[in-house]
């Protein structure tokens, strides 16, 4: 392919313009054109008003500041054909978008070493797709098919090739491998969406069991340590944690941590051999508010704080009782 065809100025006046976005934090992605071509459909580098004034048929190739090269196909001027998109600062191809008279009709991600990763199939009824994937190796980890964003049927495979978990009518259970077939995650699926995510440790023992309703958490998590004893359970409420999380360590209670729409807000207590109260913890908006009472022994000791920051008892029922500050209307 011939040299880039870049004008001068255009481009100095466009890289001022940028710069000056960037100073200002405006575009922190890089994700604009420092570089273009214009190719002839016959293959040939042109200027941009001759491949404008030709039909715009050809390609038009962007290199962009963050190093993705991304090359469109075009028939009198409307996409048609691969559009590619690079790795950064490479030559490969990271995705390729396929369309058909302006149509996106597939889309197909690759790992780095060039072997197709997944793809996306529009179906030509409204809102169904088919999504398949593979394994680094090359062989298939799952081919799904969506109505929008509820799953209806799914296949999945091990590295191997062996299917081992299926969903059909939008109830069973779909396996999340990574790109080397190592069991992430198990979902079971009722009615097309996720109700519950079980997450693994390496070892293979479950890390987390989460429980959603419509698309968010809702219910009782539990997490678990690597050997499999408890770590926490966290009761969820519309995707944020709500009500008293226990903790656990050792097989034992360590705490009840209590949350009012996903943030600390309460009294925390903490326990020794699960049974002993051995720390009192007030908690407001997240942070550390009143008196925190430690007990050791037959003894115990009180420090006070005021919205995160260390005080003293005189000074915590000062800023409390204080009367709120009128602002101007």
């Amino acid at each position: 392919m011939q040299k880039i065809h870049t004008h001068k100025k255009y481009f100095l006046g466009l890289v001022a313009l940028l710069s000056a976005f960037t100073a200002c934090g405006s575009n922190k992605s890089g994700d604009y054109v420092v570089d273009e071509t214009y190719v002839h459909k016959y293959g040939v580098a042109v200027p941009p008003t001759f491949w404008k004034e030709s039909g715009k048929n050809g390609a038009v190739v962007s290199t962009m500041a963050n190093g993705v090269v991304v090359s469109r196909s075009y028939q009198e001027g409307v996409l048609d054909g691969d559009t590619s998109y690079s790795f950064p600062h490479s030559s490969q191809i990271e995705k390729i978008e396929t369309y058909r008279q302006g149509d996106l009709v597939k889309t197909t991600n690759y790992y780095f070493e060039g072997t197709a990763k997944s793809e996306k199939e529009p179906s030509d009824k409204e809102g169904l797709y088919t999504l398949s994937s593979w394994y680094l190796s090359g062989t298939p980890r799952s081919k799904e098919t969506y109505n929008a964003e509820l799953l209806v049927s799914g296949q999945y495979f091990d590295i191997n090739n062996h299917k081992d978990a299926s969903v059909e009518d939008s109830q069973g259970t779909r396996l999340i491998r990574d790109d080397y077939g190592h069991l992430l995650a198990t979902d079971t699926i009722d009615q097309g969406q996720i109700a519950l995510k079980t997450t693994y440790h390496p070892n293979g023992a479950p890390k987390e069991q989460i429980p959603y309703r419509n698309g968010v958490i809702e219910g009782s998590k539990k997490t678990f340590y690597p050997a499999g004893e408890p770590a926490t359970i966290e009761p969820w409420t519309k995707g944020k944690q709500h009500g008293i999380t226990l903790t656990f360590q050792h097989g034992e209670k360590l705490s009840d941590v209590p949350y009012v729409n996903g943030v600390k807000e309460g009294k925390e207590i903490r326990y020794r051999d699960g049974k002993t109260v051995v720390q009192e913890i007030n908690w407001k908006n997240g942070l550390q508010h009143g008196a925190t009472t430690t007990y050791v022994g037959n003894t115990s000791k009180v420090e006070w704080f005021y919205q995160g920051k260390s005080t003293t008892k005189s000074d915590y029922d000062f800023l409390s009782n204080r009367p709120p500050v009128k602002t101007a209307t």
